[in-house]
């Protein structure tokens, strides 16, 4: 009974978010690839996978490989292993975004501190499994897990317009 009153939060709470989401109107951001044709396989929203959490951001299944690019001019944060993200650049961006791509290769072609533009190559989607047998990150798949913070507030990915490339 209690799993179905979470169930039927979680649905309500996922229709307000999209309400209420931030929508950013900053159309200085390019979008993290250049495929015109992807779709989203998880959306910024609460669900329901075994157990009642918030997914922060989208999910883009992409092929192994696929190229991953920078949103604006900005500074690479991090780049390492994070739990349930697995491989991962985070980006902050001079115009106060910045950004997370989870799931990526596990040979870094950025580093911590380094400057970065608009459009650049900062990472490429990664695998599965990674060579020493464990998954990367919680995935069940190749994808791209993109989070995006707006003056370090979590928000919708999907609340922003982007540039083409």
């Amino acid at each position: 009974m209690l799993k179905k009153y979470l169930f039927i939060l979680a649905i309500f709470l996922s229709f307000l978010s999209l309400f209420f989401s931030s929508n950013t109107v900053d159309n200085n951001l390019y979008f993290p690839i250049q495929k015109k044709n992807y779709y989203i396989s998880s959306y910024f929203e609460y669900r329901t996978l075994g157990s009642y959490h918030f997914h922060n951001g989208i999910d883009i299944p992409l092929v192994e490989g696929t190229p991953l690019y920078a949103l604006s001019d900005g500074v690479v944060s991090s780049a390492h292993f994070i739990s349930g993200y697995g491989h991962s650049v985070i980006i902050t961006y001079n115009n106060g975004y910045k950004s997370l791509y989870g799931h990526c290769s596990p040979t870094y072609i950025v580093s911590v501190g380094q400057t970065i533009k608009a459009k650049q190559l900062v990472a490429y989607v990664g695998p599965k499994y990674l060579p020493n047998g464990k998954l990367n990150g919680f995935t069940t798949g190749q994808h791209l897990h993109f989070t995006l913070y707006y003056n370090n507030k979590l928000i919708n990915p999907l609340s922003v317009n982007y540039l083409l490339h």
